[in-house]
């Protein structure tokens, strides 16, 4: 009867940490069950129509249609086993897929393959500006020339934070990005790099020699990621490699960044000129 209870004791003391740390797969390869077409998200990213919007506000305008939160009609679908973007149907528009669970603390898993543009010159256009910091010029990534070369996804969690899946030899790491504007740093306004992840991983710098790196993501093939975010510190392993290590805290204006936030994922070809897709598949987090 002692050993019983004994047993039973540490039962209930272990119950809450195999709660917490336990494994959940977000994919069940059958159905969309769990997921979501988000209603936009205030960095910017994925931001889709709402019903009543603000040019409504004058009762002079009808309210929008709002838009289906199926995913199924929203750009996305599931190929033997697998969730891949697809076509909107009906030439409707795309939208981002989010879980219905939301996350704080977590670490991520999965594995994401991402089309390749095929005879495509993917050399980015480079150029000079201002460092605001180090007040000399430097070096300025204005991307591939090529549409389909620039052509993304990446993935959403935290409301403001996003791991870029992009090709590095056009300019778009399989790094953290994120919309928030800080004067000699953020290109095109807005767009901040927290870290270049598989070209260097220096913090704030978006041009990089990735010649200095070897390659770790494979094109055209499965690729696995690991992101884990606990507190201000922020992770990503790309097939197994440390990728990414900083450390962020949200700024005035980004207090919802701090809260929990469903985890999302960008339908590919954000910036037009390729018709590819991305798949996603083993897709489990959990809870630290």
């Amino acid at each position: 009867m002692k050993r019983l209870l004994f047993a039973c004791l540490v039962s209930a003391i272990a119950m809450p940490l195999l709660a917490q740390g336990a494994w959940k797969q977000l994919f069940n390869g059958k159905d969309f069950t769990g997921w979501t077409i988000g209603g936009g998200q205030g960095n910017g990213f994925g931001t889709v129509a709402r019903a009543g919007g603000a040019g409504n506000r004058g009762g002079g305008q009808a309210p929008a249609t709002p838009q289906s939160t199926n995913p199924a009609e929203r750009g996305w679908a599931i190929e033997n086993g697998v969730l891949t973007s697809a076509p909107v149907p009906n030439g409707g528009r795309g939208g981002t897929l989010s879980t219905v669970d939301k996350f704080h603390d977590f670490e991520l898993e999965l594995d994401y393959k991402l089309d390749e543009a095929p005879n495509a010159d993917c050399t980015p256009k480079l150029g000079e500006k201002m460092n605001a910091r180090s007040g000399q010029m430097a070096p300025e990534q204005n991307l591939s020339k090529d549409g389909s070369c620039v052509a993304n996804s990446g993935i959403y969690f935290r409301n403001g934070y996003q791991l870029n899946l992009g090709r590095r030899e056009a300019g778009e790491y399989v790094g953290v990005v994120m919309h928030r504007v800080i004067p000699g740093e953020s290109i095109r306004g807005n767009v901040d790099w927290l870290s270049t992840g598989d070209c260097g991983a220096k913090n704030h710098t978006y041009l990089q020699d990735c010649s200095q790196f070897p390659e770790i993501r494979k094109k055209n093939d499965w690729n696995h990621v690991r992101i884990s975010f606990k507190g201000d510190r922020l992770q990503v392993w790309l097939n197994d490699k440390q990728i990414t290590d900083v450390m962020d805290k949200p700024m005035a204006g980004e207090e919802s960044w701090v809260e929990p936030a469903p985890i999302s994922f960008q339908p590919f070809g954000e910036s037009g000129g390729f018709t590819g897709k991305v798949q996603f598949r083993n897709i489990r987090v959990r809870t630290l």
